[in-house]
């Protein structure tokens, strides 16, 4: 089931990035496809039938075809460069992508902190939540 999970996560992951790197818009949106399926897989992993359901009709048969059919309609080739030819690191860093990165950073700190101290350890609320129910269900006068 982990090798199962890493596999899918893994896929996800790639298949994001080349949503967000492909030149191609027929790519990306199809990159996206991928990505949509593999998160509703991952869903069904989790046993959240109904969510991977809502997922496939939703986003994968819905909003990636609406993406699709848009990009085919007005003509979806190749993607140029942004950014002028020869121009200096200090040119590009604006203040938009130097806050983006401060903003990317101080979310990587937050989730790094999470994962050491355990705050975000799933197993560690759910145990909380089922001995809290045991203790409420041996209560004398409680209702079953």
């Amino acid at each position: 089931m982990l090798l199962l999970f890493i596999i899918f996560a893994a896929t996800a992951i790639v298949a994001a990035l080349g949503v967000v790197f492909s030149r191609r818009p027929i790519y990306s949106a199809l990159f996206l496809l991928v990505n949509f399926g593999t998160l509703a897989a991952l869903y069904i992993m989790l046993r959240a039938q109904f969510l991977a359901m809502v997922q496939v009709i939703t986003y994968a048969g819905a909003i990636v075809v609406l993406f699709l059919f848009v990009t085919m309609l007005i003509g979806g080739g190749e993607l140029g460069d942004i950014r002028p030819r020869g121009s200096s690191l200090a040119a590009r860093l604006t203040w938009p992508r130097i806050a983006a990165l401060a903003l990317a950073l101080l979310l990587l700190a937050g989730l790094g902190y999470g994962i050491i101290t355990g705050q975000l350890s799933t197993a560690q609320g759910s145990a909380h939540c089922l001995r809290e129910r045991q203790r409420a269900s041996h209560r004398p006068g409680a209702v079953h």
